[in-house]
């Protein structure tokens, strides 16, 4: 990961024409950019979206499938679709 942050935080500068020493994050805010680890949740967040809506590849969609889904947990009330509330 500090690989690709070496590369995002002078590419930023770079952008903005500001020197080594400068804060960093007030570009990546302004640049509307995520760190490093926040990415790879987003796109893990992305990906498992994808598979529950259908839109990824077969091949990672059968691997997820929705805990109400597994016999173990279908006798809890959490699972259950429709809410007494």
């Amino acid at each position: 990961m500090a690989r690709l942050q070496s590369v995002l935080h002078p590419t930023a500068r770079l952008i903005y024409f500001k020197r080594k020493y400068e804060h960093i994050t007030p570009l990546l805010m302004e640049l509307h950019w995520l760190s490093v680890p926040e990415r790879i949740q987003f796109k893990l967040a992305v990906l498992v979206f994808r598979c529950l809506r259908g839109t990824a590849p077969p091949y990672l969609a059968d691997q997820l499938q929705p805990v109400a889904a597994l016999e173990l947990r279908r006798r809890l009330r959490s699972s259950s679709s429709h809410s007494g509330r």
